[in-house]
């Protein structure tokens, strides 16, 4: 996927994507023999070059930073970031040692998409009951 354009949750800044693409890679070490890897280029708000980015589920959607260098980053909204991997391209690793089948693609498109959007619901409620829990022990010492 080529020249698709993110929007920032937080600043409507835009986010291009040069490239993306899901990447499977066959691996004896794991049950299943095989591993999905999101390979993604962009332009970060703020930045001028495409850089590898890396990504990370957070409370409040996927967090988007530079793998290498710490100029720029975005928080993308899971629903956004849901219809991304449903329309990215899955191909196999350089090597080429892996059949892409449509049940490898939809595995792959299920990890990187829902299974990241999950992670966040996940954290999310996790920080409301922590929170609840701090205001509770909170109004327990102010009595």
């Amino acid at each position: 996927m080529n020249d698709t354009i993110l929007t920032d949750k937080y600043t409507g800044k835009a986010v291009r994507v040069v490239s993306a693409e899901i990447r499977l890679s066959r691996s004896d070490r794991i049950h299943r023999g095989y591993y999905a890897d999101l390979r993604m280029f962009a332009v970060l708000p703020g930045c001028r070059k495409a850089r590898l980015i890396s990504i990370t589920p957070m409370s409040d959607g996927i967090w988007l930073k530079p793998l290498f260098t710490h100029n720029g980053e975005a928080h993308v909204k899971s629903g956004d970031w849901e219809w991304f991997v449903e329309n990215l391209p899955v191909v196999p690793d350089d090597l080429g040692h892996i059949e892409v089948t449509s049940g490898r693609i939809a595995e792959a498109r299920a990890y990187w998409g829902r299974q990241m959007t999950d992670t966040v619901q996940r954290q999310a409620a996790y920080d409301a009951k922590e929170r609840a829990e701090i205001d509770g022990q909170k109004s327990f010492t102010k009595s």
